[in-house]
């Protein structure tokens, strides 16, 4: 049959899609006709900002660059050696920051800005691969690019060599910025950069990580031989509120546990490694008591939590009283059940499932459908907001483009939110929008803000060179 054009309202005055009729083709699939009624409904989202990679300057392996932030008019995000503020109307690099030391280093930045405020790490890379030696604090105003103070990390009496590391994540939190080490916290003031109180005092348990919740502070203490590296184990963790009261502390119940990461504060729900065995735990702070929401590795455990701060948990969420996660990728073969359409090739999809946090039962999963891949992105109010990957069908140039969807924690339906156009699964957009970030370790994370969605990859690698590593979509 003859080939059908339709047009589709798109964000910037809108752009004809060939359709094929008949034989399972891609307008066959169910996340096709979804897309296309998503885009017909909503308009197609507009390519904001396209960055691609710079080669990777020498000497340099992998360079992790975390940290970004929403402004009303710019995309900021760290970049190789500093930060970067790119216009969301004309898509340009409006400033760029150089931090003090070397390119090269991993150190980290703020999860939160305060007043436009943000704080970062900067110093060397390690000598032997490991962890970044974080000399320096900057206090950056990323409204202007203007740098607000920057200081040395104060030396600790007790371990004068111990400086944060790549993991330490700083922190805002209240007049205070707090930076962790392997050897205990920092406190400085947030408008002078000054210490606010002296480096911690040997002790048998020091702060080891500190995270920020909303208007609490959650500091990581550990236990032992301080200034070791490592992970540290035992301790407890200490609920702090804005006017420097102790709200809570839990402590481990065993010398051998730590926390790896804490996926939500109300209710207290983290992954707890004791012995060999890492699990989600509910945490009740006020009795001690806790219950084994998720036990073991399966297919729908997977790695909530990945190294890199205390909340660091990209594929686990909590809403509405309960634990959301991204189920593995099983590997469907033509034939089986769930794989339809005309394409006789393998596929790869997901679900998101959520667990009652009392007993770790299920309570809902996303319906399984052909090539959808389904990413947590953030809780955005009363919803959920995920990422659903564009994927390219056969040779002939079709495919599904991605979109951004809204799950009801109630019921873990799915609604569009955003549809982008078929760019999305073609190069060059197609190396970053199609890159997974399932699996243990991923370099690619998402971010939402107010109808605003964002892919980075957050490693500079040297084969990566010329590929995406900044994509900013708008709606229209």
């Amino acid at each position: 049959m003859a080939a059908v054009l339709v047009l589709l309202s798109a964000g910037f005055g809108g752009w004809w899609f060939l359709l094929r009729d008949g034989g399972g083709g891609v307008e066959s699939l169910t996340t096709y006709q979804e897309w296309a009624a998503a885009a017909e409904e909503l308009g197609t989202a507009g390519v904001a900002v396209q960055v691609v990679q710079p080669d990777a300057p020498g000497g340099a392996h992998e360079v992790t660059t975390q940290g970004h932030w929403f402004t009303d008019t710019h995309f900021v995000r760290r970049t190789l050696g500093g930060v970067t503020a790119y216009d969301l109307s004309t898509g340009e690099a409006d400033w760029e920051y150089q931090l003090p030391g070397s390119r090269l280093s991993s150190c980290p930045a703020s999860l939160e800005q305060s007043g436009g405020r943000v704080v970062l790490l900067s110093g060397e890379p390690a000598e032997n691969g490991g962890s970044s030696v974080c000399r320096t604090v900057t206090l950056l105003d990323i409204g202007t690019g203007e740098q607000v103070w920057s200081v040395d990390v104060p030396g600790l009496a007790h371990h004068e060599d111990v400086y944060p590391g790549s993991q330490d994540t700083p922190v805002i939190f209240g007049d205070r910025v707090l930076v962790s080490s392997a050897a205990g916290g920092h406190i400085l003031s947030l408008e002078t950069g000054e210490p606010v109180v002296e480096a911690e005092p040997v002790r048998e348990c020091f702060a080891y990580r500190y995270a920020v919740f909303g208007d609490t502070l959650l500091q990581r203490l550990t236990c032992g031989q301080s200034g070791g590296g490592g992970l540290g184990k035992g301790g407890a963790l200490v609920a702090w509120g804005q006017n420097g009261e102790e709200l809570w502390s839990w402590r481990l119940p065993a010398d051998d546990a730590r926390v790896d990461g804490v996926i939500s504060l109300e209710p207290l729900v983290a992954e707890v490694t004791s012995g060999n065995r890492s699990q989600v735990w509910h945490i009740d702070p006020a009795t001690g008591e806790h219950s084994v929401v998720l036990a073991d590795y399966d297919e729908t455990r997977g790695f909530p939590c990945v190294p890199g701060g205390l909340r660091n948990c990209p594929r686990a969420l909590v809403a509405d009283g309960r634990l959301v996660m991204q189920v593995e990728l099983p590997h469907i073969n033509p034939g089986d059940s769930g794989h339809e359409g005309g394409h006789g090739h393998p596929n790869y999809q997901n679900q998101l499932v959520a667990l009652d946090l009392a007993d770790g039962s299920e309570v809902w999963r996303t319906e399984r459908v052909q090539n959808r891949k389904l990413g947590l992105v953030t809780v955005d109010g009363d919803r959920i907001i995920a990422y659903q990957e564009p994927k390219r069908i056969g040779t002939k140039g079709d495919g599904v483009p991605a979109m951004v969807v809204a799950v009801d924690p109630s019921s873990g339906a799915v609604t569009p939110v955003m549809a982008m156009g078929p760019e999305t699964y073609r190069p060059p957009l197609r190396a970053l929008s199609e890159q997974s970030y399932f699996g243990k370790v991923t370099n690619v994370r998402p971010a939402w803000d107010n109808g605003r969605f964002a892919m980075m990859q957050t490693s500079l690698m040297r084969q990566n060179d010329g590929v995406l590593e900044t994509l900013v979509f708008t709606r229209p």
